[in-house]
């Protein structure tokens, strides 16, 4: 018998080439031509070679607006993670130090006393303070710190103390009025080595709390950071951006 054409009640006429019949017809295994006119519809909905690099096109621009935003965030939640525990660690060190001592403040120590010398004092704090209170080991790693934009004036350290963590530590003498003042970069050589976003100023007065810059100012206070902390014509202002970090909640928003 001859299917070809055969007709049928429920309309159009039987196909006799079977495999080209496809679901949910292709499951009663008979089609008719309207069936086939509409998988041949279906057939022909796709994307065009134009239609996929266009898109790739714009996955692409988004891509390079929005990855570099997004990398700086990370590094800065790094670096502000890095600072809490140089921050935590240190501070920590400098409370054992007063406690083992009965210190109540630093006036009762020999960094108050105008006849030692400043090398003196300098092997106190490290043997005392940081080799007895803090994990790590002496060193003479110098780093060239990257300016601030606008700043010219940018200083190669010599440093004397790298922490268990990388974090690096040196002992200077007294800035503004200070006993003495630290020196410090939370992740090493690792960089970025700039000045407000991994290297620090500790001032230290008679109160066994950091401070930035003055005296008359609270550790909180960061008078001088501001915009200054990415813009700047002073070498000085940015190494107290660590109180700024603080104050707005661990968070560098600069």
């Amino acid at each position: 018998m001859n299917f070809r054409s055969m007709n049928f009640g429920g309309g159009g006429t039987f196909l006799s080439s079977l495999q080209v019949c496809l679901s949910p017809c292709n499951e009663q295994k008979i089609c008719y031509n309207s069936d086939m006119k509409y998988h041949k519809q279906l057939s022909k909905k796709g994307f065009t070679l134009a239609e996929v690099l266009i898109t790739l096109g714009i996955v692409g621009v988004v891509a390079a607006i929005t990855l570099p935003s997004i990398s700086a965030k990370i590094q800065k939640n790094m670096l502000v993670e890095q600072l809490k525990t140089f921050y935590s660690s240190f501070t920590n060190a400098i409370n054992l130090y007063m406690y083992k001592g009965g210190y109540e403040d630093f006036s009762q120590t020999i960094f108050a006393d105008s006849s030692v010398s400043f090398e003196d004092k300098k092997e106190h704090f490290i043997s005392e303070v940081l080799e007895k209170n803090l994990q790590g080991k002496r060193t003479n790693v110098t780093i060239t710190e990257d300016c601030l934009k606008g700043d010219k004036r940018c200083f190669t350290y010599s440093f004397d103390y790298v922490t268990s963590k990388g974090s690096l530590i040196k002992f200077e003498k007294s800035m503004w009025n200070s006993l003495f003042t630290i020196y410090f970069d939370t992740n090493g050589t690792k960089g970025p080595n700039r000045v407000g976003l991994d290297t620090f100023r500790f001032y230290f007065y008679n109160s066994p709390v950091p401070k930035q810059a003055y005296e008359k100012f609270n550790d909180y206070d960061c008078p001088q950071c501001g915009d200054s902390c990415v813009t700047t014509q002073n070498s000085l202002t940015g190494y107290g951006c660590w109180a700024r970090i603080m104050r707005e909640g661990w968070k560098i928003n600069y």
